[in-house]
């Protein structure tokens, strides 16, 4: 058992790696990237990386500084209620509840309009928000390490909690359709088209990366807002949240059984508050599918996820796999590009 956590910790480092790689070397492709969307008129901002591999934006919301996360899994962009005051946002009594990832509860305290949102050179004028509970959004804010598998263990026995910068809140789908946002997962880039003009840009862009190996992947609107991916489990056909907010790619653990996953346990786990740790696990996908992207033993996070958050998906694609891959995610038309990483 202690082997396979250090098999599991050494395969986190070399992701790690991988991601860096990504980023120094390939900064030729992203440059010319950056010139393409140039020529279509879109603005650049870059995008930063914290712990928990979240990929975030440096705003101004109604004059101030703000750290939003970039979330393709949440439908309305968010502000949570700690900073809404902030930036001068009323916070009343909830208005109605919503679900986090492992079904804990979360409010939603007001559904309003920012004075003005500015991300890099864009400017969004009355941009609609939600105010709500961090937990709102589809990705875990923070988890901690086990050194032992004891799931019984307090929090307060736990020395090695880790805990992710907060963020003011979440880029939804909503704003980033509205500008024709392109995410460069791979090079941390946002670029954002002047008038939301983008089926030209789109075509150019598809052309770029074909040429560069890209698989191509269309993207479904889900019922609940955001976008999921086709995909397949060791064969087997299912759907995917494709969740930018979420640190890693997460399988339920029932559509882990039932796809032959191996799953061993995990030193790994989130804190729900009042004690509660939602355990996570380990597998190994032999074949993993994305639209027609294919992967082979494939390291993937199990857990209990919310039906409701899922509606039928049977995991999140999470910001480990997109990175990783290199991923390209177009808004504007609605479709995902991904390369495996030992394409040159």
């Amino acid at each position: 058992m202690k082997n396979g956590s250090n098999k599991r910790f050494v395969a986190i480092g070399r992701f790690a790696f991988a991601v860096f790689l990504a980023v120094c070397c390939g900064s030729a492709s992203a440059e010319t990237l950056a010139a393409l969307f140039r020529t279509q008129g879109f603005s650049e901002a870059p995008l930063q990386r914290r712990f928990g591999n979240h990929l975030f934006v440096n705003a101004t919301v109604n004059g101030r500084r703000a750290a939003l996360m970039i979330d393709s899994s949440v439908a309305t962009t968010i502000i949570h209620r700690d900073s809404a005051g902030s930036f001068g946002l009323p916070i009343g009594a909830p208005t109605q509840h919503a679900t986090g990832v492992f079904g804990e509860s979360a409010n939603i305290y007001a559904q309003t309009r920012l004075h003005d949102l500015q991300i890099g050179g864009r400017v969004f004028p009355d941009a609609d928000v939600t105010v709500a509970d961090e937990a709102a959004r589809v990705s875990p804010p923070e988890f901690l390490t086990i050194s032992k598998l004891k799931w019984n263990a307090k929090r307060k026995n736990l020395s090695h909690y880790v805990r992710i910068e907060p963020v003011d809140g979440a880029i939804g789908v909503d704003l980033l359709r509205s500008c024709g946002a392109v995410v460069d997962c791979g090079h941390q880039l946002l670029f954002m088209s002047g008038d939301g003009r983008s089926r030209r840009a789109s075509e150019r862009l598809a052309a770029f990366l074909a040429d560069r190996g890209f698989a191509r992947i269309p993207l479904r609107v889900r019922r609940r807002g955001g976008y999921e991916v086709p995909a397949a489990i060791n064969g087997n056909p299912t759907r995917l949240v494709l969740d930018t907010g979420s640190s890693f790619t997460f399988i339920n653990k029932d559509a882990g059984v039932r796809s032959g996953m191996f799953i061993a346990p995990e030193r790994l786990a989130y804190d729900l508050g009042g004690n509660h740790l939602e355990r996570i696990d380990r597998g190994t996908a032999r074949q993993l599918s994305i639209g027609n992207f294919q992967m082979s033993d494939v390291d993937l996070n199990l857990a209990d996820i919310s039906t409701a958050v899922l509606d039928g998906a049977a995991g999140l694609c999470g910001i480990d796999q997109l990175s990783f891959n290199y991923a390209v995610i177009d808004f504007g038309s609605g479709t995902l590009y991904l390369r495996h990483p030992d394409r040159r």
